[in-house]
This record gives structure tokens, C-alpha cells and sequence, in this order.
């Protein structure tokens, strides 16, 4: 009879208990707050505002309801609550870069606030059991709190640990790819060496009939033609180059270098991006090259102003770029295949061995310059 009465008494006192909690439960979360501002003001400014109030108040409810249960399922289920909520919070935590011991410090205040509140409701004689019951509902709380703290640590570890091993993987994909991109820049840098000292091979043997300074301009222009495809090579795409980006820099490279100071012109690229391997890319950045160089040369040569459009796009599976100008036009003797035009053999050349395609030249308000080869 007696052991019914302790059990009954000290049901109603946990019961009386989380009630008082429950009707003081923002004076708890705030007070909690408070001493997190006091003792880890990081730690607070992560939980200010509504987040702040809300994570309190949760918590509270747990711990509420941790304390009610009663039969075995009932306890059950409010401790894989208490853990799931643990859990949530050290994902939470461990995002904003905060300590373990942060977290558990966190709980100890809550801890701290909640008995308070209790002790207040003591103090007050808010009870009609003896407050040893009342002692025996602080118990049921402490192991709420516990369950919490050790579900939060388990969490924070593995999740920490989750963390450290994502880290090295993307670390270890990092380098794989830095390493791809070296060989595709080492492979890359050794066929532009040859391509340059090809071109340089030619020049020599068909003689120099320029000043020496407007051979090395020229010289210099293709050298920057080809740092433009490396200029747009990137970690996610290590082998295509977009060639409307690259005939953009192409041709600001060589109307900034090669035109006269006296003549306006303009340069307009259109079209869509299309994308080329890297080898291809070089011969075709080459061979645009030769072709605005041809037209700043001949077509503008006594003229103030001029424009130059360049249209690129796909006919099947073939790519098609057209350079125009507005300036004077072919030559009345004028021959794609006289070797004497350096420049435009070195295109026509380029587009027939490197790019497998070809390479027309016609008059008609300016001159217009058609290249077509497979993608």
C-alpha cells in the first residue's frame, strides 16, 4: 500500500514537475540564452533571434515529454527522440564550426536553467508532494538531458569524422585532376612548340621581304593567338576550348597589335559557343589570326575606319566560320595559293593539314573569308 502511495505521489510531483516547465518554458529558454551570451558569446550569436527561441524551446519540449513517459515503449521512443534531436544539433553545430565541448557546454546550461525553475517552483511551495518526489522529477530530467549529451557526442564524432573523410576524397580528386591538367598542359605546351618553330621554319625559308620589327610583331601576335587557347583552358574542362571566346581574344589581340593608330575598326563576333579539342582549337586560332591579320594589312590599309565581323557556326557536323571586312577588297591578280602571301599560306595550310577542312577567299564589298571543317 505504501510502495502505491511513494509511486503514485512521485508520478504526480513529475507530472506537477513538467507542467510548472511547460508554463515557464520561454523564461527558461531565454535565461539560457542569456548565460550562453555571458559565457560563449559565439556560441550565442549562432542562436539569436527565432532560431535561438525555437531551439530552446524544442529542447524543452523533449525533455518535457522525456519526463512524462511512463511505460517502457513510451520511455523508448522519448530517448530515440532526445537522440535524433542530439543528433540534428551536432550536424548543426559542426557546420558552424563550433566544439564538441561547445555543444555539451550548451546542454549544461539548459541543464542548469531548468533546475533552476525548479528550484524557483520550490521555493514558491508550488507542490503538494515532498520535494524529495519533486528531487526524483529533476532525476527524469537529468537523464533526458544525458541521453541528449551522449546522443550529440556520438553524432558530432561520427559526422566529424564523416567530414574528414569527404575532405580527403575531394582532396585526393583535386590532385588527380591538377595532375590531368599538367599532362594535358605539358602535351599542350609541346605541340605549340612545334607549331610556333613550324611556322618560323617557314618564314625563314621563303625569306624575309619585311622589316625585321613588323616580322617580330607578327611573330608576337601568333605566339599570344595560341596563350589564348591556354588562357581559356579550365580544371573543369581540361581538353575542349569555346572558340566564339577565343576568336573574341584573337581578334582583340591583333587589332590592338597589329592595326594602325589612325584607323577605327570595329570587331563583332557572333554565332554560338562551340567547342573544339585543344589541338584543334590552336590550328583554328592560328589560322583566324592570319585571316584579321590579312584583312588589317590589305583591306584597311588607307582607310580611318573599318569593321571586321566574324560568324561562327555548325552545318552538321561541320564547323563554319566567316571572317568579313568592309575594307577594299581583293586584289585584281589576286590568288589564295600565291606563296608570296605568307599569311594566308600559313591559314590555308594550317586548315588543310591540322583542321582537315578549307579555306576560300572571295571579293564583294570587302573581302570574305570562309573556313569549314569537321568538328
Amino acid at each position: 500500500m505504501l510502495v502505491r502511495i511513494g509511486e503514485r505521489l512521485r508520478r504526480l510531483a513529475i507530472r506537477r514537475t513538467a507542467r510548472y516547465l511547460e508554463e515557464h518554458a520561454a523564461d527558461v529558454s531565454r535565461e539560457w540564452l542569456d548565460r550562453l551570451e555571458e559565457q560563449n558569446p559565439r556560441y550565442a550569436r549562432s542562436e539569436t533571434g527565432e532560431s535561438g527561441e525555437q531551439a530552446g524551446l524544442k529542447n524543452l519540449e523533449l525533455l518535457i515529454a522525456f519526463m512524462l513517459a511512463e511505460t517502457a515503449a513510451e520511455r523508448a521512443a522519448q530517448r530515440e527522440s532526445a537522440r535524433q534531436f542530439g543528433q540534428t544539433r551536432a550536424r548543426l553545430k559542426l557546420s558552424q564550426a563550433f566544439g564538441l565541448e561547445e555543444l555539451l557546454h550548451a546542454i549544461s546550461l539548459l541543464r542548469l536553467s531548468s533546475h533552476n525553475a525548479i528550484g524557483r517552483m520550490l521555493a514558491r511551495r508550488l507542490w503538494v508532494v515532498p520535494p524529495w518526489d519533486i528531487l526524483a522529477a529533476e532525476d527524469r530530467l537529468d537523464e533526458a538531458l544525458d541521453t541528449q549529451m551522449t546522443a550529440m557526442s556520438e553524432a558530432y564524432l561520427a559526422v566529424r569524422d564523416e567530414v574528414i573523410r569527404q575532405r580527403e576524397e575531394e582532396l585526393e580528386a583535386r590532385n588527380r585532376q591538377l595532375t590531368i591538367l599538367n599532362q594535358e598542359m605539358l602535351h599542350r605546351i609541346r605541340n605549340n612548340l612545334q607549331t610556333v618553330a613550324d611556322l618560323f621554319s617557314l618564314e625563314l625559308a621563303r625569306g624575309i621581304r619585311k622589316p625585321y620589327e613588323e616580322h617580330l610583331t607578327e611573330c608576337v601576335v601568333r605566339l599570344k593567338s595560341i596563350a589564348a587557347v591556354h588562357d581559356l583552358l579550365s580544371a573543369d574542362n581540361l581538353a575542349d576550348t569555346d572558340i566564339k571566346q577565343l576568336a573574341e581574344k584573337v581578334a582583340s589581340i591583333a587589332v590592338r597589335s597589329l592595326s594602325r593608330p589612325q584607323c577605327t575598326l570595329s570587331v563583332e563576333v557572333r554565332g554560338d559557343s562551340i567547342t573544339l579539342p585543344s589541338k584543334k582549337a590552336t590550328s583554328f586560332a592560328l589560322v583566324l589570326n592570319e585571316l584579321i591579320s590579312n584583312a588589317l594589312e590589305h583591306g584597311f590599309r588607307d582607310r580611318d575606319r573599318g569593321s571586321i565581323l566574324i560568324d561562327l557556326g555548325l552545318d552538321d557536323s561541320e564547323v563554319v566560320a566567316v571572317v568579313k571586312d568592309d575594307g577594299v577588297g581583293l586584289a585584281p591578280d589576286f590568288v589564295l595559293e600565291d606563296r608570296a602571301q605568307t599569311g594566308l599560306h600559313v591559314a590555308v595550310a594550317l586548315t588543310r593539314s591540322d583542321l582537315g577542312g578549307d579555306l576560300s577567299l572571295v571579293d564583294g564589298e570587302g573581302a570574305t573569308a570562309t573556313v569549314r571543317f569537321k568538328r
